[in-house]
């Protein structure tokens, strides 16, 4: 505390003073905020894995297999154009093939950011 108070008072100006803690206190508030919505994100994702496992979820994988590839040759298109086509093509064929431990793992990184 003795530290804030040391450079409050050398910075003199009140709108400076307020400008200093408005941006301290919405700092502190997205840290806070962002640690709860990267707990309820994280939480559900493997929540929802969960209960896709057990059969309470019923997914049409005929149409998300549809909606997926339609967004794969638009995406290969794009990063065909900015970065090495087979690096791309490996990405894909990794999520494709792994998608409960893509979205495990993406749960699990959001629960530690969150928990950090």
């Amino acid at each position: 505390m003795e530290t804030i108070s040391k450079s409050v008072v050398k910075v003199r100006k009140k709108k400076s003073q307020s400008l200093i803690f408005f941006i301290a206190g919405r700092c502190y508030l997205s840290m806070k905020v962002g640690k709860v919505a990267a707990t309820v994100v994280g939480g559900s994702m493997i929540i929802m894995q969960l209960a896709a496992h057990k059969g309470y979820i019923k997914v049409d994988w005929n149409r998300l297999n549809k909606d997926l590839e339609k967004n794969a040759k638009k995406l290969k298109r794009e990063v065909e154009s900015n970065v090495n086509g087979s690096a791309a093509d490996q990405a894909v064929r990794f999520a494709r093939e792994n998608i409960v431990l893509a979205s495990s793992f993406g749960g699990g990184v959001l629960l530690g950011i969150a928990s950090s």
